[in-house]
Parts: C-alpha cells; structure tokens; sequence
C-alpha cells in the first residue's frame, strides 16, 4: 500500500454484547464486518479496515468475536442500568465512559501531523460516534451508522412509563447532535432516514447531502445451509420481540382464524414466535396455538427459518427488517406490512402485503392452496436478494462511501 495515499478505516463500537438475535447496530456491525471479510479481494491492498473499540485497534476478525467479558455492559443490563436511574446523572456516566476515546483522538491528530493515511471512522453507536464527531478541529471523518430508529425510540419502547421523563430528552438530543456533527449518516433503508427525520424534526435538519442510504447485505443462508420445508407440519414463523410496535397480536388473531379455516387439516401446520418475552407475553399466550420460543442464537434461528414454510412479519413500523432479508436469502415466502423499510425490501409491487388478521389469514390460505403462488413468490424473493441484498453488493457500497471520504 502507497503509505501516502493510504486509507484506514475503523469500525468503532462499544458495550458489544455476546449475542443478537434480532437486528440492530451491533447485528449490523458484525454483518459489515463479516461481508467485508469475506470479499476481502474487493479492498485489500487500498484500504486498511480495523476494529476500533474503545481505544483499541483491533483486528477486524475481533467484531465477530463472541463472548462475555467482564469490562463489556451489555445492551440488555444498560436498559436495566438506565430504568433504574431515569435521570440525566446516568445518560452523563454513559457519556463519560465514551470520553475515554479522547486518548485515541489525540493520537490521531499526532498521527495525522506526522503521517499521510487518512482515516474514516464507521461509529454504530450514538454516544460513541458523539464523542468522535463532536471536536470541531479533527483529522478524520466520522460516518454514523442509524441502524435504529434512535436511541431514545428504542428506550422508550421498552420502558414506555418512561416515556416522557428527562432522559429520553436527553437522550433524543444526543441522537439529534450525532447527526448535527457527523461527516456522514448513513441509514439503511429510505424509510429509517423518513422515520428518523419524523422523530427529530424539532431537533436536527439533516442537509441531504450528508445523507446516505446503503441498504444491508446478508449472508447467502441458502448456499450455506439449504432450505427445505422440514418434515412433519408447516411452520407458519414470526420473529419478533414482545412489544407493541411488532403488533405480534396480528399475527396470533391470523394463526387462529387461518386454523379455523382449514379445520381438520389445521394438524399440517404450527405457528412460532421467537423473541424476547416481556410484560405482553402472558397477554398474547392466552388462547393461543402460537408456540412462544423466546430468545436464540442467530445460528439456531436461521436453522429454524430454512426449515419454515412461510415468515409472517407484520410491524406497524419497519426501518429494514434484517429478518426479511435472511428469509428473502433463502427463497422463503414473506408475509409483511406495507410500511418503510419492508417496501424497499420487497418491492412495492410485492404481492403478499397485510397487515389485519384476516388479511393475513387469507394469503396464508391462498398460498396453501395455490402452489404456483407459492413458487413464483419464492423465486421472486430470492431473484430480488441476488439483485440488491448479498454481501458483495454490501462492501461495494462501502467501499465507494469510504473512498470518497477519503479524496475530501
């Protein structure tokens, strides 16, 4: 490599938790970071790709590292942490944990006054990618990745007693100055940049051309594992967390209805749920035939979804369901809303868009009954996954970002 034209690239996270079953920045980090690995042909010997955490340079291999250690907080015990304390005292202690990246700022100006590489840093999470972007005078550019619908959002949907309290301010005003102060954010999906813009439109414009949308790449789960409709019943699989905005309660009404309608043959088919329980799920068992799996590995869940017959995904929200994606991958029938990132997925012409119960109900019959729906339906879905979603159309898109940057 030209160490006078050299590129560094880091991808910074931070409270890197052990595993993700759903999506989400840490789940998007390490599919970059897989993607990137594997087409590493398309950037080696131009562009140096590390991982940054806290004020380590690690090896890129590093992110897809699993496993507890003791100095990471992982998402699940921050949200404890931050229900605890529902105040400004603890969003600042989460912000000076971040202010320990100030050693590695400073290296990096004197890095940059001694040295020609230049450097882009890829930040997944809000308070880091604050602290990154925040000084004025810097010798990198700093790219955010939105990969939720803000950190304030998320809160509140898991704690909506806390809603309206001090800290999700706060903590909507720092979504808002990440965005004022980065290079770059990039959302994956048209629908997750129109959502954000929504939530903090009193906050933060973001002039258009500091926006990019680079839509998520997936593995190609069906040259890696196969997908076949397993023996014994159909499963009609919802993947989705317990909480309002997943309108899983749609989902249970359609399995029932769609039961009642085939009657005696209902034996031919069994609905799952996997996702983390929650307050709702006590609600949403009761008379139900849905069985209620709670959280898998990723590994596990992918076997289990190469084995369904059909995924049924219907949020009142979507910013770009990464679940979507994967079943799209592996040829799978998807029954999901019309809504954000679900229309960039599969198209607005998309056939099997629902959203009530017995509109779901209907096209779980119609595809039992119409075979050539159910074929054309699975070629389309993974024809438009070769077309737009793979890995390698991932780390161009990349790779064409960080370049650019680069040149400024």
């Amino acid at each position: 490599m030209n160490e006078m034209n050299s590129l560094q690239v880091l991808l910074a996270l931070r409270n890197l938790p052990s595993e993700q079953v759903a999506g989400g920045p840490v789940a998007a980090a390490r599919l970059l970071g897989e993607a990137l690995i594997e087409y590493k042909y398309l950037w080696e010997g131009s562009i140096e790709v590390s991982f940054l955490e806290e004020t380590k340079i690690r090896p890129l291999e590093d992110l897809l590292t699993k496993g507890d250690e003791p100095s990471i907080l992982s998402r699940e015990r921050m949200w404890d942490l931050l229900v605890a304390h529902p105040n400004s005292l603890c969003l600042n202690m989460l912000h000076s944990l971040s202010l320990h990246l100030k050693s590695f700022i400073v290296a990096q100006r004197l890095h940059h006054a001694y040295g020609k590489q230049r450097t882009v840093i890829q930040s997944f999470i809000p308070n880091l990618s604050y602290v990154l972007a925040k000084p004025r005078f810097r010798a990198y550019k700093v790219v955010h990745s939105q990969h939720s619908r803000g950190w304030s959002y998320e809160y509140s949907t898991m704690y909506p007693s806390n809603s309206k309290s001090r800290l999700v301010r706060r903590m909507k005003m720092l979504d808002a100055k990440v965005a004022e102060y980065c290079d770059i954010v990039v959302f994956p999906s048209r629908g997750a940049y129109d959502l954000f813009r929504e939530l903090h439109s009193d906050l933060v414009q973001i002039p258009d051309d500091k926006v990019q949308i680079l839509y998520t790449g997936v593995p190609d789960w069906l040259l890696k594992c196969g997908s076949a409709i397993g023996q014994g019943p159909k499963i009609i699989l919802n993947v989705a967390h317990h909480v309002p905005e997943k309108r899983i309660d749609k989902y249970v009404k359609a399995v029932d209805v769609f039961l009642k309608r085939v009657g005696g043959a209902k034996r031919g088919f069994v609905a799952v749920n996997y996702g983390r329980f929650t307050s709702l799920t006590k609600a949403l068992s009761a008379h139900t035939e849905v069985h209620f799996n709670g959280l898998v590995t990723h590994d596990e869940l992918i076997k289990e979804m190469s084995k369904c017959w059909v995924l049924v995904s219907v949020p009142e929200v979507s910013v770009f369901e990464l679940i979507i994606l994967e079943a799209m991958s592996l040829g799978k029938p998807i029954i999901a809303s019309k809504v954000g990132g679900n229309i960039e997925a599969l198209g607005d012409d998309y056939p099997l868009y629902a959203s009530e119960p017995e509109e779901i109900a209907d096209i779980l019959l119609e595809l039992e009954t119409n075979k050539e729906l159910y074929e054309q339906v699975s070629k389309r879905n993974r024809e438009r996954y070769l077309q737009l979603f793979t890995f390698e159309a991932f780390v161009k898109r990349h790779i064409e970002l960080w370049r650019k940057l680069g040149q400024e």
